[in-house]
């Protein structure tokens, strides 16, 4: 797991730089000032970021947070002093964060930065899915593609066409392999070469063996109707 910590009090953060280092965390980031921090996390694209700063108070925090909003990255708040204003301001602001108080053992810390670092699955070369959106390079320039946005993906071998609308982008990647990820639950196989959203399934032919989405008809594979009917609560057919 990559994490990188931003500080505005770097001996007090170098205590925790040191505990995460001897865990076999990969950490970036301390002493560097904010203006080399925003480069670096452009560069790395860390998992995580840890800071003990205001973000909502200074100029450099607000590039900071568009900048970790952009690419989905959660930060781990970690502070001295709290109460409850700066709690629930840091929780409504910043929902994907978390938030400790020192002091806190490193059992404590390991947690938290456990539980955020499953936010991120990569899946081909530069290509990653975090938090909802699928992010696609190309050129060096990060497509962010919201996973409900999705009209329908289909299996082109070892590739996998996803579609949103009129466009197509392609990645190398298995259907089958997709389907595998936690965060694409949202999604259901219909077909062998077709998977669709659950939520947008509006209705099933059984006799024609063809399903309706929001976006399009799609032919069923039998091998799937078991699924289609979890997914839109249809009983079982009894046997007779």
């Amino acid at each position: 797991m990559n994490i990188f910590i931003v500080s505005g009090d770097t001996p007090a953060m170098g205590s925790l730089y040191s505990e995460l280092r001897r865990n076999d965390y990969q950490v970036e980031g301390i002493g560097l000032t904010i203006e080399e921090s925003i480069q670096k996390i452009q560069q790395i694209n860390p998992d995580v970021i840890i800071t003990d700063i205001d973000l909502k108070n200074s100029r450099l925090g607000e590039e900071l947070n568009t900048i970790a909003n952009e690419a989905e990255i959660p930060f781990l708040f970690v502070c001295e002093d709290a109460d409850d204003s700066l709690y629930h301001r840091i929780k409504s602001t910043y929902p994907k964060s978390q938030f400790l108080v020192k002091p806190f053992n490193k059992y404590s810390l390991w947690s938290v930065i456990d539980s955020m670092g499953k936010t991120r699955t990569d899946v081909f070369g530069s290509n990653f899915v975090r938090n909802g959106y699928l992010f696609l390079k190309k050129n060096n320039i990060f497509k962010k593609i919201n996973l409900l946005d999705v009209s329908f993906m289909y299996s082109e071998g070892n590739y996998s066409s996803i579609v949103i609308d009129e466009k197509k982008y392609l990645i190398k990647f298995s259907l089958s392999k997709l389907l595998t990820l936690d965060q694409f639950e949202c999604f259901v196989r219909i077909h062998r070469n077709y998977a669709v959203l659950k939520h947008e399934i509006l209705s099933v032919d059984f006799a024609a063996k063809q399903l309706t989405t929001k976006y399009q008809t799609l032919p069923f594979g039998r091998t799937y109707v078991k699924d289609i009917r979890r997914v839109m609560n249809i009983p079982f057919a009894k046997a007779l």
